[in-house]
């Protein structure tokens, strides 16, 4: 008789079990998309990047606009030419490495933040719609690109 007394209770149990797989297996995950170039044009730590490439540009053009001086007021200017074409490759290449380094850096961070913002916002999935055909469709009431770009903006000003 003592087994009447543990049926009622495994039975509650093995029912609330059952229905919470139920609940888990027919419960949308919530998921959403973001325009993955959108978000990197409004990223204010991008902005930030293109105002220091910006002034390392303007200090490199200051040098080469003295060295065009010089060429124009020294004689024989054929040693600074040579200096001339130097300095523009190697200038090139240290502004062409700094923007890979850069732009690397920033994507690596914007992946941090939506990382976080899933967590956040208790996502399953977000995907990032790039135009290659990666993501060939997608309701636009699932676009949480603003939030994104307001979220990663926030995060880099250190507001959040």
């Amino acid at each position: 008789m003592s087994y009447r007394k543990w049926i009622f209770p495994i039975v509650n149990l093995i029912t609330l079990a059952f229905v919470l797989y139920i609940y888990a297996t027919i419960t949308p995950a919530k998921s959403a998309y973001f325009l993955n170039q959108a978000v990197f044009e409004a990223s204010t730590a991008r902005q930030e990047l293109e105002l220091r490439l910006g002034h390392m540009k303007t200090d490199h053009q200051k040098h080469l606009d003295s060295l065009t001086t010089l060429m124009q007021t020294v004689e024989d200017g054929s040693m600074l030419v040579e200096d001339y074409r130097e300095a523009v490759k190697e200038y090139t290449l240290q502004q062409q490495k700094l923007t890979e380094t850069y732009t690397a850096e920033l994507w690596r961070q914007i992946n941090q933040y939506v990382n976080d913002y899933g967590e956040e916002h208790d996502y399953d999935y977000i995907f990032g719609a790039t135009g290659d055909g990666s993501l060939m469709y997608a309701n636009l009431s699932r676009d949480i690109t603003d939030q994104i770009i307001t979220y990663i903006n926030k995060r880099y000003e250190g507001e959040n």
